[in-house]
C-alpha cells in the first residue's frame, strides 16, 4: 500500500493555506508566538512546528530566530526555524527546546485539553489517509490493512507505529521519524525498535487508546474504523492472552538518549 508522500504533502500545505487547525481554536484563543519585536496570533501547534498569523518579521524562510510562547499560563523560550510563508500564514520548526520548554508543551497539549483528533484528508491509490495532533497518522489499505503512528513524546527523533495487517497481524515498536518519513508503503518489513519494557508498552498502547478515542468521526465507516482500532488497542492493552508481536531491535534503529534537538 502505497504512502503517498507527495500527495500528503501538497494537502499539508493545502490544510495550512485554509488555517483548518489540528488544536481546537478555543485552546488557542489566549496563545501567542512573540519574537522580533512582533506578537503573533498562534493559529495552530504540534510538537515539531507552529503555525501563526501573517505579519512581517524582517526574516527569510530558512532563517532561525529565537521567540517566545504564550501558552496560556505557560510561557517559554524556544529556537524556531521559519519553514514556510503563505498568503495568510507563517509556519515555525523547533529547532531547540530546553527539557522545562519541552514539558510545558506538553502540558498544554493534552488530549483532552485541546481536542485531539483524526482529520480525514486525502485517498489515494485505495489508500485513505488521517492526520492528527501528535504528529499522529492513520492509513486504511482497501484489503483492510492499517498503520497508526504518532511522535514518541519521550524521542522526539522517534515515531511510534501500531501495524494491524490481515497477513502478519499485530505488530508494534518505535521507527526513526528520518526513515519513517522515507517509507514507500507499509507493505514490507518495518524496521520497527523493540520497547524496553512491558510497562512501556502498556504506556504506549494507552497513548493510542487516548489518540483514538478523541477521533471524532462523522461517517459511519469512519465510526466503524475507529471502533475496530480501540477494539484491537483495548484487546492487547488489558487481555493476558493477547500479546503486541515486538520486533527485534536492528542496529539501524537503536535508540539514543532523548535530544534536545528537534529536527
Amino acid at each position: 500500500m502505497s504512502l503517498g508522500r507527495g500527495v500528503h504533502t501538497l494537502w499539508f500545505l493545502m490544510e495550512l493555506e485554509a488555517k483548518k487547525a489540528l488544536v481546537n481554536p478555543v485552546s488557542l484563543l489566549e496563545c501567542r508566538l512573540n519574537g522580533g519585536g512582533i506578537s503573533l496570533v498562534l493559529c495552530d501547534i504540534s510538537f515539531l512546528r507552529a503555525v501563526t498569523e501573517k505579519k512581517e518579521l524582517g526574516v527569510a524562510v530558512g532563517d532561525e530566530l529565537t521567540v517566545e510562547l504564550v501558552l496560556e499560563r505557560h510561557r517559554f523560550a524556544a529556537t524556531m526555524a521559519l519553514q514556510a510563508a503563505g498568503e495568510s500564514f507563517l509556519r515555525f520548526a523547533f529547532t531547540r527546546l530546553v527539557p522545562s520548554g519541552q514539558a510545558s508543551l506538553r502540558a498544554f497539549l493534552s488530549p483532552r485539553k485541546v481536542g485531539e483528533s483524526l482529520i480525514p484528508d486525502w485517498t489515494a491509490d485505495r489508500c485513505r489517509h488521517f492526520h492528527g495532533l501528535n504528529e499522529s497518522e492513520l492509513w486504511v489499505g482497501a484489503n483492510g490493512d492499517l498503520m497508526f503512528s504518532f511522535l514518541d513524546q519521550g524521542n522526539t527523533g522517534f515515531q511510534f507505529v501500531l501495524h494491524i495487517s490481515n497477513d502478519l497481524g499485530i505488530r508494534a515498536g518505535r521507527i526513526p521519524r528520518k526513515e519513517y518519513m522515507a517509507l514507500e508503503n507499509i507493505d514490507s518489513d518495518l524496521p520497527l525498535a523493540t520497547a524496553n519494557a512491558d510497562r512501556e508498552t502498556y504506556l504506549k498502547l494507552g497513548e493510542c487508546r487516548d489518540i483514538v478515542t478523541n477521533f471524532r468521526p462523522t461517517t459511519q465507516a469512519d465510526y466503524s474504523l475507529k471502533t475496530r482500532l480501540l477494539k484491537t488497542i483495548s484487546d492487547h492493552l488489558y487481555s493476558t492472552t493477547h500479546k503486541v508481536e515486538w520486533t527485534p531491535i536492528r542496529p539501524s534503529t537503536r535508540m539514543s538518549s532523548p535530544p534536545t534537538d528537534l529536527n
